[in-house]
């Protein structure tokens, strides 16, 4: 799935998307990716698959919303990197509007 094909209409949210998506290539080089909706919410995720085991990245609708701003949600993901590269095999990584989370994937 393609950025341009997600359902929003929302410059924003496409910006934040992009800018995950960058930092999920640069901390996984030579891994497969696919993103797709949650298929229970409107959240996005990023599937990673790298040689030594999959894992995601999920972002929320919330985030994605921006309500406080696009400068706000960006002083979010400023610790997006080093969660990206701690997040194992197995695992989730949540961007939300509390910022980035660690935690069991579920998906």
């Amino acid at each position: 799935m393609a950025f341009e094909d997600l359902e929003s209409d929302d410059k924003n949210a496409g910006l934040l998307l992009r800018h995950i998506f960058r930092a999920i290539v640069v901390a996984f080089p030579g891994a497969d990716f696919r993103v797709e909706p949650h298929p229970d919410t409107n959240d996005i995720v990023f599937y990673v698959d790298p040689i030594d085991g999959a894992r995601s990245v999920e972002v929320t609708e919330t985030f994605l919303d921006a309500d406080d701003g696009l400068s706000r949600a960006v002083y979010q993901l400023e610790n997006l990197m080093s969660q990206l590269t701690k997040l194992g095999p197995g695992e989730v990584l949540r961007v939300s509007r509390t910022g980035c989370d660690l935690g069991l994937a579920e998906l």
